[in-house]
């Protein structure tokens, strides 16, 4: 009877101890959350070699995220871009290419509470098809896209979408 008491106090004090409100800010529970990075000047370019953006990703959980690294099959082709015209035309996903795998291994980086991991998005057509085609310096917004399988690995698994920004692409001169 004791014990029973006991454990009845300890569960209601370890209840009443979680639903006590914290100093620190509480964590989304999706898990990870993406954004583009806004390009210096607000300017991408098509096939100069350089990035055009950085699409930032972070854990916004209280626990490790995996995230699969993009030098791999599984982790290649899941990001994804979108983009609009100023006149609402929303082209279609822009993904990269299909490419021959000469060594492919499931790996990942592991992402812990609040932190960030980089990618850098290089618009070369010969890496992503439907890159926008402009022959006039051209404002569109841009909305990158991540989707995991669940595969049995420790990682994160599911799809977010960042918030449009705008960017202008120049045009090829």
């Amino acid at each position: 009877m004791c014990r029973n008491l006991i454990a009845v106090v300890v569960l209601a004090a370890t209840t009443f101890v979680a639903k006590v409100p914290s100093s620190q800010p509480a964590l989304a529970p999706a898990g990870l959350s993406i954004r583009v990075a806004v390009p210096e000047r607000g300017t991408v370019s098509v096939g100069d070699g350089h990035p055009a953006l950085n699409v930032v990703i972070e854990n916004t959980s209280a626990t490790p995220q995996g995230v699969i690294d993009e030098w791999n099959s599984w982790g290649y082709f899941n990001l994804t871009l979108e983009y609009t015209f100023p006149n609402g035309v929303r082209k279609s996903i822009v993904k990269k290419n299909d490419f021959a795998w000469t060594k492919n291994n499931l790996t990942f980086t592991t992402l812990q509470p609040g932190q960030c991991l980089v990618r850098d998005v290089f618009f070369d057509p010969k890496i992503w098809s439907g890159l926008p085609e402009v022959t006039k310096d051209t404002v569109v917004s841009v909305t990158a896209s991540l989707k995991q399988e669940e595969n049995g690995a420790n990682i994160w698994h599911g799809s977010v979408q960042s918030a449009p920004v705008q960017v202008t692409v120049r045009a090829k001169y």
